[in-house]
């Protein structure tokens, strides 16, 4: 199999990055992680690491996202993603109990 015909359907970091509007911190990070793991990584070396995205890992991704900037921590974000028991109905809940405390001890 040629080097073209593995990366159809795939996009690039910098595609990935531009299109979801990350950082490329951000998207490390997650990858260190273990949230999300690259569908192709090739190249000459560890400096020279190429790595593409198919469009479901794309959308765990934009999960992530959309779940850090609800404030959810890394911690919360696996247990949602790795565990089915939990609902996200729940992790929601969870979260909002959390804001209504921190709130009711602000205002005294």
């Amino acid at each position: 199999m040629n080097k073209s015909s593995q990366l159809t359907g795939l996009s690039s970091t910098s595609q990935v990055l531009k299109r979801l509007d990350l950082k490329p911190k951000q998207l490390r990070v997650w990858e260190e992680q273990g949230l999300v793991k690259p569908t192709l990584t090739h190249g000459d070396g560890e400096t020279n690491k190429y790595k593409y995205y198919n469009e479901a890992t794309i959308r765990r991704i934009n999960i992530i996202k959309i779940y850090r900037e609800l404030g959810f921590t890394l911690k919360d974000i696996r247990t949602i993603l790795s565990d089915p028991s939990k609902s996200e109905y729940d992790i929601f809940q969870s979260k909002a109990n959390f804001w209504k405390k921190k709130r009711s001890i602000m205002s005294g």
